[in-house]
């Protein structure tokens, strides 16, 4: 769901969607089908619980502040049922995750798998 974000139909073919976190451009193949090309950006930023590296054997992560950052670009089809009814098909090009975190030397996917495999 756009959190913000601007319409813009060029004319009766292209459509400009800029909003966060997708923007794409449009291109309507006919009244069912269109072809379209974009970008979607996500991220979060989250602090860990005060125990949490010590319940996982990494003490440097309690307390810790941590940053993720998404960048997906890529192409798609779409098809339109009905007004408002359409499935889409997308296919990623590249993907770009960024990560952070404030302490400790492990980065922040090494703590994610570590805690995901239940080790620790």
């Amino acid at each position: 769901m756009p959190v913000v974000g601007v319409r813009w139909l060029i004319n009766d073919r292209y459509t400009l969607e800029v909003g966060m976190p997708k923007t794409r451009l449009s291109y309507r193949i006919d009244s069912k089908w269109a072809v379209y090309g974009g970008v979607d950006l996500n991220g979060a930023v989250f602090r860990t619980s005060e125990d949490l590296g010590t319940k996982t054997g990494l003490p440097q992560y309690n307390n810790a502040l941590a940053t993720y950052r998404d960048v997906r670009l890529g192409v798609g089809t779409s098809y339109e049922f009905a007004h408002g009814l359409r499935a889409e098909l997308e296919n990623r090009l590249f993907r770009f995750i960024g990560k952070s975190i404030t302490s400790g030397s492990m980065t922040l996917s090494g703590l994610i798998q570590r805690l995901m495999s239940g080790s620790g």
